[in-house]
């Protein structure tokens, strides 16, 4: 297994778990912070799928979306 093959399998795994998770939540769920240091789970997809797209970017040296 290559690198570039270990980053689409874990990746690839990804949109199916966020979906796991957060189905079914209300808007207001996804923004609660449950203390003034955390992040909401909305950031929380938000920065996971930025990781994501500045990763694959790099790899494939395409600019990031």
């Amino acid at each position: 297994m290559t690198g570039s093959d270990l980053l689409v399998d874990a990746f690839g795994r990804l949109p199916d778990l966020v979906h796991g998770v957060i189905d079914g939540l209300t808007p207001d769920q996804l923004m609660v912070r449950l203390d003034s240091e955390a992040n909401s789970i909305a950031w929380l997809v938000w920065h996971l799928s930025r990781i994501q797209d500045d990763h694959i970017a790099d790899v494939a040296g395409n600019p990031q979306i």
